[in-house]
């Protein structure tokens, strides 16, 4: 038929740019997967399996925007796609049940079937992967983890102290706060007009050394009333 079969050089990937570039965009999409349920590094392989099943039915010609539909003349279906890895629980259709023993085990969603409308999950109690139409998927175990970690990111922007944080740095820290509170307490001005002792805190100082109010303020009320006096603690 007139074709041939060139190889390329060893250790030349440049020479097949298009098949190095397709593997790096399974690569790249797998390790997402992957990394995003923290699931181990053995389930690579179906992983990398999804990843092409999913770019298969994604946008291939960016330009004209259309999928696969060019070869087939239809847009897919992608109303059944779920998140790799998300808790999921199948129907036990094949062990003998007590009365009281679950109908259903917990699996882990891996992807899809190539042979059949079937899903692929690995079940934690068999340790074996399998497929079945019979799934029931729970998502919102992922969105749950999402706001929870939102949550921690919010409080720690709002000031909260990190755990890792060194501890001699946290007592040092609240020391001086709780210093600084302490002499603004004891301070004449956050005192006034509270029944507290004034002994030894020396004289007070008169209504012309104390400081006048702003201009804005001056300008709304008569001096006599915006400028700071004098309150006699003993009357109190």
């Amino acid at each position: 038929m007139g074709i041939s079969h060139t190889f390329s050089a060893p250790r030349t990937p440049q020479q097949n740019g298009v098949a190095e570039r397709k593997n790096r965009t399974l690569i790249e999409i797998a390790r997402t997967l992957l990394n995003d349920y923290n699931l181990p590094k053995s389930f690579w392989g179906e992983a990398v399996s999804t990843t092409c099943y999913i770019t298969n039915r994604a946008l291939i010609r960016g330009g004209l925007k259309k999928t696969h539909e060019i070869l087939k003349g239809r847009k897919p279906n992608i109303g059944y796609f779920k998140p790799f890895g998300c808790k999921c629980f199948i129907l036990n259709t094949k062990d003998h049940l007590g009365k009281f023993d679950a109908k259903s085990d917990e699996e882990i969603f891996l992807g899809y079937s190539l042979s059949s409308k079937a899903y692929r999950v690995y079940n934690k109690r068999t340790f074996k992967v399998e497929e079945s139409m019979n799934v029931v998927f729970d998502e919102s175990v992922c969105l749950d983890d999402d706001l929870q970690k939102n949550d921690e990111d919010d409080e720690l922007q709002l000031g909260e102290t990190p755990n890792d944080q060194n501890p001699s740095e946290l007592g040092s820290s609240t020391s001086q706060v709780e210093e600084s509170t302490q002499n603004e307490r004891n301070s004449p001005e956050s005192m006034e007009g509270s029944p507290v002792s004034m002994e030894g805190l020396g004289d007070f100082p008169s209504a012309e050394d104390m400081p006048q109010a702003p201009q804005h303020i001056l300008k709304r009320h008569p001096p006599s009333q915006a400028t700071l006096s004098k309150v006699d603690y003993n009357e109190q």
